[in-house]
């Protein structure tokens, strides 16, 4: 067996998949699998999954298809760390997964159309000045070209961010849902009450904004992984 197709059989994973509920963005509140994929190409400064940057473990399709049938919940997502960064692998996992509804986070910065086109939901992370990191404009721009009826777009915000916001906000489609999400440790705990005076203030003319703080960290405060 060649190198190439045995990389195209395998998957690294910084932890074992999982189940929980979403705590971000328009599918907030969904039972889900979660699968960590390892390895990312940003360094954002407020990353809470930064384990995810370097560790991993290989897993073959065989055994990944295992747990999430065991596991039984129908919504899969792929999150990171940056899927993309496998997404030949990807490409093949999701071969296997037909009957499920699958998910894909990533941070805006890879274009990878079989990939885009073979999952269910598309969930874009827009990087604002904070992050120290930036998505690509220019791949940004071909999803919502392309993939408006399944993309949203995810925007984490701290204070600082909020000028730039609007400018970014006008560069997107109407139609797109769009969720601003306070950074947890800039806003505190309040920080989406604080943020929604913000919102209504500025972005009222806007159908499809949202206000959401992660729910995942409200419900469980003191873990760290699989939430």
């Amino acid at each position: 067996m060649s190198n190439t197709v045995s990389r195209e059989r395998l998957l690294k994973l910084v932890e074992e998949p999982y189940l929980s509920i979403e705590g971000e963005g328009i599918h907030i509140g969904k039972p889900m699998v979660f699968i960590r994929l390892a390895e990312c190409n940003l360094r954002c400064g407020w990353c809470d999954t930064k384990y995810s940057w370097s560790e991993g473990v290989s897993w073959r399709f065989e055994e990944l298809s295992d747990v999430i049938d065991k596991i039984g919940c129908i919504n899969v997502s792929f999150t990171g760390g940056e899927p993309l960064l496998q997404a030949d692998s990807l490409l093949g996992m999701l071969d296997r997964l037909g009957r499920y509804v699958t998910y894909l986070n990533t941070g805006g910065t890879i274009w990878s159309r079989q990939v885009f086109e073979k999952v269910d939901w598309i969930t874009c992370d827009l990087k604002m000045p904070s992050s120290r990191m930036k998505s690509n404009v220019t791949v940004v721009e071909r999803l919502a070209k392309a993939y408006h009826e399944k993309l949203q777009f995810k925007i984490v915000v701290t204070p600082e961010d909020l000028p730039h916001l609007l400018n970014v906000l006008n560069s997107i489609p109407q139609d797109i849902p769009v969720t601003v999400q306070p950074e947890y440790y800039s806003y505190g705990a309040g920080g989406a009450a604080e943020l929604s005076e913000w919102v209504k203030a500025h972005l009222q003319d806007r159908a499809n904004i949202r206000v959401l703080p992660q729910l995942h960290r409200l419900l469980w405060p003191d873990r760290d992984r699989k939430v």
